[in-house]
Parts: structure tokens; C-alpha cells; sequence
């Protein structure tokens, strides 16, 4: 179980994560093409953007042990992505 747990500490894990949250917007935004069903590609990308950006955040904290440029631009970008998506919500 401390194997796991250590795991989940390591930048191998945000990189899993990284990769899951690009495949999981592939997948919504196919489907949606395909059935017309589901979120429009823009809420999926400004949703699904802003939580890749938090996690590339993450990363760079983790890999570089504190704060650096990357993690400033990521954390920005998160932000920026998250009130566009507000506001793409707000225009329904």
C-alpha cells in the first residue's frame, strides 16, 4: 500500500493524469461529432483545458520543487480557462 501511496506522489502519476484528461476530450469531443449528443467541444475544452493546466501546474511544482515560470503560465492559463468557461456557460 506504501508503494501505491508513494506512486501517487511522483511526476510519472501527473503525467498518467495529463494523458487521461487529453484522452477523456478526444473521446467527448468524437462523440459529439458523431451524435450530436453530449457537450458542445468548446465546454470540453475549456473544462477539460483548465484541468490539464492545474495538473501541468502540479507537475512543474513537483518536478522543479517549488515555483517556476512553467508553474505561474500553467496556473494562469487554468485560470484563464476556467472563467472562459464560465462565461461559454453563461451564453446557454
Amino acid at each position: 500500500m506504501t508503494r501505491f501511496l508513494d506512486f501517487l506522489g511522483t511526476t510519472t502519476f501527473l503525467v498518467l493524469v495529463m494523458c487521461g484528461v487529453i484522452a477523456e476530450a478526444i473521446v467527448l469531443v468524437l462523440v459529439h461529432q458523431r451524435t450530436k449528443r453530449g457537450p458542445r467541444p468548446l465546454e470540453v475544452c475549456t473544462f477539460l483545458g483548465a484541468g490539464l493546466a492545474f495538473v501541468v501546474a502540479l507537475y512543474a511544482a513537483r518536478a522543479h520543487d517549488g515555483t517556476s515560470a512553467t508553474f505561474i503560465i500553467a496556473l494562469t492559463g487554468a485560470l484563464i480557462l476556467h472563467v472562459w468557461h464560465l462565461a461559454v456557460l453563461s451564453r446557454r
